[in-house]
């Protein structure tokens, strides 16, 4: 019974369990149509305001704006784009209707009036719908992507038909009266159809496009018939506007371009500068357009037989200049091999190597660049004699630096660049220039600091240049190696010998100039400190000599003396002899430093000085000590001498007598007078008693009563705050130069230590090691200084006078503070016994180092901007004799080249670059068309006027048309150019017979008819009609709008 209840129940679930159908889910083409209209509403379209009359030429040099939207129906999708020309506001006013106006004035959306205007006929630069239509905004859409393998090319009639019905329905419901265009078929064919949907009327617009033309429709009978045809009924006349154009291609010998400007064997043996132009004319065709603006169509004919157009006697002639595609520029050539080095994988040992093997390689291969026939300037002859000489031109022959290294050169490299061609390339590169000197051009100067690249007369500019031209001309990648290590062979040649590199500046490293520079800076710093090193040891050594002969003699002498004594004197007063022997040794001490006497004298004395028996073994041993002593020391070297100096200068050492106070160095001289030197203490003495900046150092307390050193100049007239001695500006160290990379690697290891409190004290220790080296020369220059002394003279800001009492800042009070530690720290040492900051030979071989790992792509990114500021120095200079448009773009490539180059630009940035070297071969280009234009015309009297407008402009209207100064230069152009094509033809002696040549026939031909008809039946209001026509080689097509009444049809 149970079990029967719940079926029944369950049952009677299931009856009530339906499924509902919703019918209003939107469809594909639902959504295709609500996004139109979506878009309509977005960009205002809906407006039917009557905007004034287009204005002449408006069309061309008009600003268009440019909207786009995806559209997709189903899985099509569609690009929905805007076109519209945008106006100033003071342009913007519209004409409203007059509330009085009559019921039956026709209402002609804007489009509509547009294309019956006449003042914008066959715009030169334009929308392909623009110049046939002449509209100031319509609407295309365009199938980008399907789901179909058949592509994005609409070519079913049927979809076309149905996309355009959905789309007028919009413009209908919307009251839009833009034109809507849709693309079908190719994208290259530029087929379109559309419609326009106005109050009461409509109008179609409809192409036709044919690769050739039908016989019937070559001439404009033809056109009018289909014109006619399509229309039906023509009440009024048709309005022919016509545009026939001539191509001027030969330039005869007046106009040929001037190629005696580039000659390309010069450009081969130039390694000074990049050389500038265009290998080729960079102007190819001249396009004339005849333009008869409008002619009623019975007052023309033009069929098989007869043409009623005459271009000579057309009202408007529009001048077009045709340019060649991509010509070879030199400048823009040179950068771009140059740039694709950065991306070379190859390294300078592989590359040494591979020339050193191939010995016998043929000099021709090394010059297959400049031979190959695709490449205009290597069409040549081998180059290499010529260019030897040409090189010899710019630097002078003769014995030289690496002259002398090549002596001592064991190892001779080979490759594309001969043995001699490398040594007048090393003479170029080191030859000597005035650096100070400035040039009259500053623009080049000030660009080595923008652009970060090197001055242009050092030798980095040099070398960049040359190897720029090197890389293009002479054998590419090795061709830099061979010269690269050559050039680091003599850097390392100067740098063992001390020889300064001729080109770079004697000073610290500009961190404003390239990387190369600065690593080239610090070479020759090294040099510089190196050689100054070396002659002051060379002068202490020196006078040194004179101290110790001068010592020795008297030494001698005072021996000889003692001993001549002692053998004269009894046993009893041996005592007294001496001390008198002593007193006449100090004696005749000062009296030899105050007139010293020469060794040559010294020694002929104690040859002469007979030598007697020793009476007292005890004074004999003292005597023999005092000898051996004179005598090891006049053994000593003078290898010996610099060597003990260097280590004491260099390392010095903590125990050293300096840093004693002076009773401690008395005691130690008195207690050993047979272990310290005659010589250091007859020195000690002399300068005791002549250094009269010391007089008043004994007024000093004894732990502080060290003999000063290393002392400059006093200071300001200032005294010691706890004595009254003067207070003295000490000797110190330089700052050691440091380059960029330097900083970078220095600040890398300052962050990598933290914020903690030991990494922040390992930071200050680091970066304080010159002011720990100034502290120590300060106290070896003033004894008894204290730390605010020193505060006065390194950092007068940290010293406070108040109230006429002085005392150290706040910053300089606190407990733990880095100054007070270090000048607790400091010893009192002269700069020239302390150890080096700046280690001139450790420096030298990083550099050199440095130099010697450089990769290819390496080394050209860090000449890359010194060729690039070559190139932007060439366009400026050229730029000056050219339009005022070409300032504008030389600014450009400026300011984008000072972003690059300023910023750490690597092999990433690559792009950027080559976006650069794209604007440096626009301009090139574009100042070599300059130039041709000129020289095509150069007996016109406003030539640079016409030159200007040709360029800046797509095309210029002539004055007085062919009756014009600039029509009768150009008609003489055509016409050589008839009588060069039909001269040929005839023998010389029925060159008389010849008949003066006339136009040739015209390369295109466009027509636009116009008229205004009832359509589609005799009762319908009258609308606009038009057609465009373009017959060319290649190519027909129709564009036709016409209109329709769709109330009185």
């Amino acid at each position: 019974m149970t079990e029967s209840l719940s079926r029944s129940s369950s049952m009677v679930d299931d009856e009530e369990v339906f499924e509902i159908t919703d019918f209003t889910t939107v469809s594909d083409w639902e959504k295709f149509i609500a996004q139109i209209t979506e878009a309509v509403s977005d960009w205002q379209l809906a407006c039917t305001d009557s905007y004034r009359p287009l204005r002449r030429e408006e069309l061309t040099s008009g600003k268009w704006e440019q909207l786009s939207r995806e559209i997709r129906f189903s899985n099509a999708i569609f690009m929905m784009t805007l076109y519209r020309l945008t106006q100033s506001s003071d342009e913007d006013e519209y004409f409203e209707e007059s509330d009085n106006s009559a019921e039956d004035v026709v209402h002609f959306p804007t489009c509509l009036t547009d294309m019956m205007s006449m003042d914008n006929d066959f715009p030169p630069r334009a929308h392909c719908l623009v110049r046939w239509y002449g509209f100031r905004s319509f609407v295309t859409l365009s199938l980008i992507a399907t789901g179909t393998v058949g592509g994005a090319n609409l070519t079913s009639e049927s979809k076309c038909n149905l996309l355009l019905s959905s789309a007028c329905m919009v413009l209908s419901e919307s009251g839009c009266e833009v034109p809507l265009f849709i693309q079908i078929q190719q994208n290259w064919r530029k087929m379109f159809t559309g419609r326009c949907v106005g109050t009461g009327m409509q109008c179609e617009f409809e192409m036709v496009h044919m690769k050739k033309c039908p016989p019937q429709y070559r001439h404009l009978s033809g056109l009018l018939h289909v014109f006619k045809s399509k229309i039906g009924r023509i009440q009024n006349s048709i309005v022919i506007s016509a545009r026939f154009t001539y191509i001027l291609s030969d330039w005869g010998s007046k106009g040929v371009w001037p190629e005696e400007q580039i000659d390309p064997e010069i450009a081969a043996q130039t390694l000074d500068k990049l050389l500038f132009g265009c290998l080729e004319d960079p102007v190819s065709d001249l396009h004339l357009s005849a333009v008869l603006p409008s002619v009623y169509d019975n007052m023309i004919a033009e069929n098989d037989i007869h043409s009623d157009f005459n271009p000579l006697i057309a009202p408007v002639w529009a001048v077009k200049i045709s340019y060649t595609d991509n010509p070879e520029c030199l400048l823009s050539s040179y950068l771009r091999d140059f740039l694709k080095l950065i991306s070379a994988t190859d390294t300078f040992n592989g590359l040494i190597t591979t020339a050193q093997n191939d010995s016998e390689q043929d000099m021709g291969l090394a010059l297959s660049k400049l031979t190959d026939s695709s490449h205009k300037v290597k069409q040549m002859v081998p180059l290499m004699p010529q260019l030897t000489s040409g090189i010899s031109k710019i630097v002078e022959t003769g014995k030289s630096v690496r002259a002398s290294r090549l002596k001592h050169s064991a190892r001779v490299t080979t490759g594309p660049v001969s043995q001699t061609m490398l040594e007048l390339i090393m003479e170029y590169l080191f030859q000597e220039s005035d650096l100070t000197e400035e040039d009259e051009d500053d623009f080049a100067h000030k660009l080595e600091h923008q652009l970060k690249s090197a001055p242009p007369d050092s030798l980095t500019y040099r070398l960049a240049i040359c190897l720029c031209v090197m890389n293009y001309c002479h054998g590419g990648l090795a061709a830099i190696a061979q010269v690269w290590h050559e050039f680091i062979q003599e850097l390392r040649y100067r740098f063992e010998n001390g020889v300064l590199i001729d080109g770079i500046e004697s000073e610290n490293p500009d961190l404003r100039c390239c990387l190369l520079h600065q690593k080239l800076q610090m070479l020759n710093c090294c040099v510089q400190h190196k050689n100054a090193r070396e002659r002051k040891l060379s002068q202490s050594f020196d006078d040194d000599s004179i101290q110790s002969e001068t010592s020795k003699s008297a030494e001698r002498k005072n021996i000889d003396s003692c001993e001549m004594e002692t053998a004269k004197i009894s046993k009893s007063e041996k005592a007294n002899a001496n001390n008198k022997c002593e007193d006449a040794a100090s004696t005749e001490t000062e009296d030899v430093k105050e007139s010293p006497i020469k060794s040559d004298d010294v020694t002929k004395k104690s040859e002469n000085v007979v030598e007697e028996p020793e009476n007292d073994s005890e004074e004999s041993t003292v005597c023999v000590e005092r000898k051996e002593s004179s005598s090891n020391f006049k053994s000593n070297s003078w290898q010996d001498e610099v060597s003990s100096i260097e280590d004491e200068f260099f390392d010095c050492d903590e125990g050293d007598q300096s840093d004693l106070p002076l009773s401690d160095r008395d005691m130690d001289s008195e207690t050993a007078p047979c272990n310290e030197s005659p010589e250091n203490r007859v020195e000690s003495t002399h300068e005791l008693q002549n250094d009269s900046a010391t007089a008043n150092y004994l007024d000093i307390p004894t732990d502080h009563n060290v003999k000063p050193d290393g002392r400059l100049e006093p200071f300001e007239n200032a005294y010691l705050l706890h004595y009254d001695v003067p207070l003295y500006i000490p000797i110190t160290q330089e700052p050691a130069p440091v380059t960029e990379d330097i900083l970078e690697e220095q600040t890398k290891i300052f962050s990598s230590l933290g914020d903690s409190v030991e990494g922040a004290s390992l930071r200050r220790k680091m970066q304080s090691a010159s002011l720990l080296s100034d502290m120590e020369s300060f106290k070896g220059a003033n004894p008894g200084c204290i730390l605010a002394d020193f505060v006065r003279w390194y950092s007068p800001r940290d010293y406070e006078v108040i109230n006429g009492t002085g005392q150290l800042s706040d910053r300089m009070k606190l407990p733990g503070n880095l100054w007070q530690t270090m000048w607790a720290n400091a010893k009192a040492v002269p700069a020239r016994r302390q150890k080096r900051l700046f280690d001139d030979t450790k420096e030298g071989e990083k550099v050199l180092h440095y130099l010697s790992s450089l990769r290819p792509n390496e080394l050209a990114l860090n000449l890359m901007p010194i060729c690039y500021h070559e190139a932007i120095g060439i366009l400026d200079k050229e730029s000056a004799k050219g339009l005022p448009s070409l300032v504008t773009l030389h600014s450009q490539i400026l300011s984008q080249s000072s972003k690059v180059f300023q910023g750490n630009y690597t092999t990433e940035n690559l792009s950027k670059l080559e976006d650069i070297l794209q604007k440096i071969q626009f301009t090139e280009t574009l100042i070599a068309r300059i130039k041709s234009l000129k020289h095509k015309f150069k007996n016109v009297t406003n030539i640079d006027d016409f030159v200007q407008s040709v360029i800046e402009n797509p095309e210029v209207i002539l004055e007085d048309a062919a009756s014009g100064e600039l029509g009768n230069v150009i008609k003489q152009y055509f016409l050589d150019q008839a009588m060069a094509q039909v001269t040929p033809h005839y023998s010389t002696e029925s060159e008389s017979l010849v008949k003066t040549p006339s136009f040739p026939a015209p390369r295109g031909r466009e027509y636009i008819l116009r008229t205004t008809a009832a359509k589609p039946s005799a009762q319908s209001r009258i609308l606009p009609h038009r057609m465009y026509a373009v017959l060319i080689n290649g190519e027909f097509r129709l564009a036709g709008a016409f209109s329709s009444d769709t109330v009185f049809f």
